[in-house]
């Protein structure tokens, strides 16, 4: 199964703030273009609770960029050893 991919451009201030939660995968940060913030996660359903693994990426007012990864459980899930997907960011 190939990964879902998210990807997402950020106007930022310089220097730019990155505030990045992962719970599984891989992190590589490359420099890019002043100014701006380009983000791309891959998230890879077959290799853990794809229903409930969830990729957020936000910015605040004062141009800090938020992303990461979160897994949401409902009671089912709780009786159940669930995973998050790996979500491999870049």
């Amino acid at each position: 199964m190939s990964p879902e991919t998210m990807e997402q451009e950020f106007a930022v201030p310089v220097p730019a703030c990155l505030q990045l939660t992962t719970l599984r995968g891989t992190v590589q940060i490359s420099p890019g273009t002043s100014g701006t913030l380009r983000l791309i996660a891959r998230k890879h359903d077959g290799d853990g609770n794809g229903s409930a693994t969830r990729v957020f990426m936000e910015q605040d007012p004062d141009g800090r960029v938020s992303a990461g990864t979160r897994l949401e459980r409902s009671r089912w899930d709780l009786l159940h050893l669930t995973s998050p997907c790996l979500v491999d960011y870049q």
